[in-house]
């Protein structure tokens, strides 16, 4: 399937951790440690029959507002996540993506529907869906692993 018409819903993971906003950083970064994920969505504890996202916290927001200020790490998460995130819907293109990631610096975009969590979708799905949609057209023996890997380039600057 081409890049071009491969949707969010297609690759997105559906399994997203969450956590209350009440959680305290240091229990927040154990569960990213057990899961082994970069991020996790943050949900709102006043939310009494529907949990409701509000907020992301990632490893980068643990390394600028945590523990380069020396901030207590047993403070709520809600004190240091991200508020303002940036989300995608179910019928966003993947060949779009990779300019919303860089604009905003993000590894990782929640996607919704109607305010609902539907997923999520970090740059390593994207690479993913790259990598795969080049050896799509690889086949063994054709030379063509050298264009994908770079191999000449290489091979120039060291001269080999």
């Amino acid at each position: 399937m081409s890049k071009q018409k491969i949707l969010v819903k297609d690759i997105m993971i559906t399994k997203v951790q969450c956590v209350d906003e009440l959680h305290s950083v240091i229990d927040v970064c154990k569960l990213m440690s057990k899961y082994n994920i970069g991020a996790i969505i943050v949900q709102s504890s006043s939310e009494v029959l529907s949990a409701k996202s509000v907020g992301i916290f990632t490893e980068r927001d643990l390394m600028k507002k945590v523990i380069s200020t020396n901030s207590d790490i047993n403070k709520p998460v809600k004190d240091f996540m991200t508020k303002d995130f940036k989300t995608l819907d179910l019928e966003h293109k993947v060949s779009e993506i990779p300019y919303t990631l860089t604009e905003g610096y993000f590894r990782h975009l929640p996607v919704m529907q109607q305010d609902k969590l539907m997923g999520i979708i970090s740059i390593k799905d994207i690479i993913r869906v790259h990598l795969n949609s080049e050896m799509e057209g690889l086949k063994i023996g054709t030379g063509k692993i050298r264009d994908i890997v770079g191999l000449d380039e290489i091979h120039e600057s060291l001269k080999l």
